[in-house]
């Protein structure tokens, strides 16, 4: 999975990036934690991708997780194609089911990016509320 975030990463290029973020209760008090990024670059045949996955409530080898997508060509969104597939990697190692990747591919083509997070944040930690954050350079 390490190759597909290097392949997608291209800082030159770096359009936008959404944060979720949620706060846990820890043993030293309530924390604020990035639950997911999602950091765009796009040039203009390609928007590609890169998603990082950490995940509180899970267990160790699963709290940490990535994926990368890229997606080219005209008359579609292909922000949205990236973050969708970039996605479904980092939330399959997460070990969602295939039934709720292939819901959450199906239900979240036509959403805009920071809903799409949403909801995969959502499938992780089903009962906690998340700020979205958005940056732009």
């Amino acid at each position: 999975m390490y190759h597909s975030i290097i392949s997608n990463r291209r800082a030159k290029h770096f359009s936008a990036q959404i944060s979720v973020l949620t706060i846990i209760n820890t043993e030293d008090g309530p924390q604020i934690c990035e639950v997911i990024t999602a950091r765009f670059y796009e040039t203009d045949a390609r928007a590609s991708c890169c998603v990082w996955i950490y995940n509180p409530t899970a267990d160790y080898p699963k709290r940490w997780s990535e994926g990368g997508a890229r997606a080219g060509g005209y008359g579609y969104d292909r922000r949205q194609d990236a973050l969708i597939t970039a996605l479904f990697e980092a939330l399959s190692a997460q070990g969602v089911s295939a039934d709720q990747l292939e819901k959450f591919h199906r239900d979240n083509q036509g959403n805009d990016q920071p809903d799409t997070v949403q909801e995969a944040a959502a499938l992780l930690m089903p009962t906690a509320n998340f700020k979205i954050i958005k940056a732009h350079p």
